[in-house]
């Protein structure tokens, strides 16, 4: 097509290529100057005339989105029976590129276009148009900094699609989220989703999954727990790791309800005390006034038009002034009952609940009080919730984990085996989940029904190197710890409580890569057993 016309503009270079087509350079027929991106559909399924009908209905609301941080269409039509539109040319560098280079942001740089992806979020979210296909090559990084989104809305044309994963672990099936994967339709919190995919991969090099194959990945999706971020960046502020660990949760009612609560949050992460003083200037957003969804109906045949009613004065009329009035008093009250809340009020109220044993009652506590605390007054107790908040993260975890256990089912016993390799896997247990793949291909590997989940098994098993880290060591200072209380326990005559402590040590490292050593040493320090363990 290079030296074609489409439209008023001249085709000139291919710029790249993917699964759905090409993307050529163009430049304006009566302006050379102008520059704009043509891109070509290609394939059968796109040269039928539903797919040509569903596509100019789809460019028709494409081209309702005016936003800085969205590619702007500028048209479309039908070259050689392949469908394509025309685009804004942005000139700058896709983050998909900018990774592949090892040029990963820091983390200020990734909120900052955390922000402006939000933005743009909740402006076509309103418009009624998804992105549905968030990935680091989707999003271009200008020569300003700021960042723009590509392919709004174009992933709808072609439906829920799982492409070739291949060596590519950016690819778009990393980002696709848990309802999409079991074939629901995608949702505003399905964007969420991937941008929570997109951030985590633009702070850590990587995305939240990666797997040698789709299925794998799929699984790890729809079930695993991924790491936190601050794991691979410690200077991470917890309020922005907290966030991303939102965003992916895998029920979509457990993520923000709307762009708006979206960029709220991260505008909290902006002010929150871990991020003061290490950010520049917030980028400046829109203001986007809410606007009724737009929705793809024919249009509807006009309605009789109602006869003329006389004029009467907004006062004269009950209607409108009761709600108003009841409307200013609510006002009036609310805005007297939270003038009254000081940091002090705030504190005191979640104080109690605090100290209970009650998870549900640290919930309401974080909830009511602590954060409106931390976002009126970011400077009074800042050192207590933050405490608190490290208290309280590992029930958070614990609970995603619980979520995503009772979420799981099992086509046959290879399968569940398989998955409880990968959570050990993830809790850097390699050897016992090398030994637990091991044994599913010796077990399950005549059994033609398990044949799928023996090849992964044995796939993971040759691709898992068993490692150890420091903490695993028997010089490790806990492990130090746990035997000098031990022997202090024995020493002071309740022998009963030291053989507990000495025996659950040893229940607990027996399974560890070093544990000849371990054992070696806790029976050392223990002496000999009345009774010993069969």
């Amino acid at each position: 097509m290079i030296g074609e016309r489409v439209g008023d503009w001249a085709i000139d270079a291919e710029m790249w290529r993917d699964h759905r087509g090409p993307a050529f350079r163009a430049r304006g027929d009566a302006d050379p100057t102008r520059v704009a991106t043509v891109r070509v559909f290609s394939g059968p399924a796109c040269q039928t005339p539903e797919f040509h009908a569903l596509f100019r209905g789809r460019l028709a609301v494409l081209r309702r989105l005016a936003h800085p941080n969205i590619v702007a269409y500028l048209g479309g039509g039908v070259v050689h029976g392949e469908p394509y539109y025309v685009a804004e040319h942005v000139d700058g560098v896709d983050y998909q590129a900018l990774l592949r280079d090892g040029k990963r942001p820091d983390w200020p740089a990734v909120l900052a276009a955390g922000l402006q992806i939000a933005s743009a979020l909740r402006h076509a979210h309103r418009r009624g148009v998804l992105h549905g296909d968030l990935t680091p090559a989707n999003v271009i990084r200008t020569a300003d900094g700021s960042v723009k989104l590509a392919e709004m809305g174009v992933a709808k044309l072609f439906g829920v699609e799982v492409p070739t994963y291949g060596d590519n672990p950016l690819a778009s099936a990393a980002f696709l989220s848990p309802e999409q994967l079991a074939g629901k339709p995608g949702t505003k919190r399905s964007d969420f989703y991937a941008l929570g995919c997109l951030l985590y991969a633009l702070l850590t090099g990587r995305p939240p999954f990666v797997a040698a194959n789709v299925v794998e990945l799929i699984h790890k999706q729809c079930f695993a727990v991924p790491e936190r971020p601050a794991r691979y960046l410690p200077e991470l502020p917890a309020e922005f790791d907290a966030l991303v660990m939102r965003l992916l949760e895998k029920d979509p009612q457990n993520r923000p309800g709307s762009g708006t609560l979206l960029l709220a949050e991260l505008d909290r992460v902006w002010a929150s005390p871990g991020a003061r003083g290490q950010l520049p200037a917030r980028p400046s957003l829109p203001v986007d006034d809410a606007v009724p969804e737009m929705v793809e109906i024919p249009d509807a045949p006009a309605r009789p038009r109602a006869p003329d009613r006389p004029y009467r004065p907004l006062m004269n009329r009950p209607g409108a002034v009761v709600p108003a009035f009841a409307l200013f008093v609510a006002i009036v009250m609310a805005g007297v009952y939270l003038s009254r809340e000081t940091a002090e009020s705030l504190y005191s109220k979640a104080e109690p609940l605090m100290r209970s044993d009650d998870p549900a009652d640290w919930e309401t506590a974080w909830n009511d009080y602590l954060e409106p605390l931390s976002r009126r007054f970011p400077d009074q107790h800042a050192e207590e919730v933050r405490s608190f908040r490290a208290r309280a993260e590992p029930l958070g975890e614990l609970r995603r984990a619980q979520t995503a256990g009772k979420a799981a089912r099992y086509a046959g016993e290879a399968e569940r085996f398989y998955a409880a390799g990968l959570r050990l896997c993830q809790a850097g247990d390699f050897a016992g989940a090398k030994r637990v793949w091991e044994r599913v291909v010796v077990a399950f590997g005549g059994v033609e029904s398990e044949t799928h989940w023996v090849a992964q098994a044995r796939q993971a098993a040759a691709r898992v190197t068993p490692q150890t880290g420091a903490l695993h060591r028997p010089t490790a200072a806990g492990l130090q710890a746990a035997l000098a209380h031990a022997s202090a326990l024995h020493a002071a005559g309740d022998k009963a409580a030291a053989d507990a402590a000495w025996d659950a040590l040893e229940m607990l490292y027996r399974d560890d890569a070093d544990a000849a050593e371990i054992l070696a040493l806790i029976r050392k320090d223990r002496g000999p057993k009345a009774n010993p363990e069969p």
